[in-house]
């Protein structure tokens, strides 16, 4: 019987850090018990601001990163960041989002993480 493979995951920072280098200072700042939040609450106000705009290139980024975490695809340091994902970013995604801007809330969400949200 084959050895199984271990699976690396990337640390939510490291992953953070691609996606969002202009966020380093919340991403970066080891006494921030809590910078995953604070991550989620400016990236939720980004991604308002990106579907309002049309901007489907930085509502994909967003909606991806926060996919990944919400699917427990990257590691934390204690963080539960499925949760986080969860609470300060897909809980209410639709409720602050205009009816009209749903075509370009539902054209950026993967549809697996939609699936996601929903169970």
């Amino acid at each position: 019987m084959p050895a199984k493979r271990q699976i690396i995951r990337e640390n939510w920072r490291t992953a953070a850090r691609g996606y969002f280098p202009e966020h380093s200072e919340i991403i970066e700042d080891p006494n921030e018990e809590y910078a995953i939040y604070r991550l989620f609450f400016q990236l939720r106000a980004e991604l308002e601001e990106a579907v309002s705009e049309g901007d489907t290139q930085a509502a994909s980024t967003i909606l991806k990163f926060a996919g990944c975490c919400l699917k427990g695809r990257l590691e934390s340091a204690g963080e539960n960041i499925v949760t986080v994902a969860g609470v300060a970013l897909f809980e209410h995604l639709f409720d602050h989002c205009p009816q009209k801007d749903w075509p370009t809330l539902f054209a950026c969400l993967p549809r697996t993480t939609y699936l996601g949200c929903r169970s």
